[in-house]
């Protein structure tokens, strides 16, 4: 073997990603952060908190580059009139007071009509969240931000 063969075989296995136990090693789905993953659709199904009626859906898909998501929230099961703020949390549902993801000014809300639905399509400035890691909650009002009465678990669309 010549010395620009064993060049090669050295580069090969260099860059060459090891099997171990016949898998090969796991690429993390955040490159980025914990908190954020790479562009994908994400869903989740709002559920009602408490004695609330409020159910609903959310979709995220990636926006025009990595800082966007176009979101999607509809909910049903509310009062005329309502308004109902929605946020990105940095925990599960049931999980105790998650922080709400960016500022609360970023989120538009969501204003119930008489047949008591909602719905809203915004871009945010924002990263894609993490679906391990993060939820979408609908709160009470803008005056009981922290009163959840809809949460959902954030999942990739399958």
């Amino acid at each position: 073997m010549t010395l620009h063969h064993v060049g090669i075989a050295l580069g090969a296995m260099i860059f060459s990603a090891p099997i171990i136990n016949g898998s090969a090693p796991a690429v993390p789905s955040d490159a980025t952060s914990t908190n954020h993953v790479a562009a994908t659709e994400l869903v989740a199904t709002l559920s009602p908190v408490g004695s609330s009626r409020i159910a609903g859906s959310v979709s995220f898909k990636p926006g025009k580059d990595s800082s966007q998501i176009n979101a999607t929230i509809e909910i049903r099961g509310a009062s005329l009139d309502e308004q109902h703020p929605w946020q990105i949390r940095n925990g599960r549902c049931g999980e105790s007071n998650p922080a709400i993801e960016g500022a609360v000014a970023m989120y538009r809300k969501l204003s119930v009509r008489a047949d008591g639905t909602a719905n809203i399509r915004q871009t945010l400035t924002t990263a894609m969240p993490n679906p391990a890691t993060q939820s979408v909650t609908v709160s009470q009002s803008p005056n009981d931000i922290d009163v959840i009465v809809a949460c959902g678990n954030l999942s990739v669309n399958k």
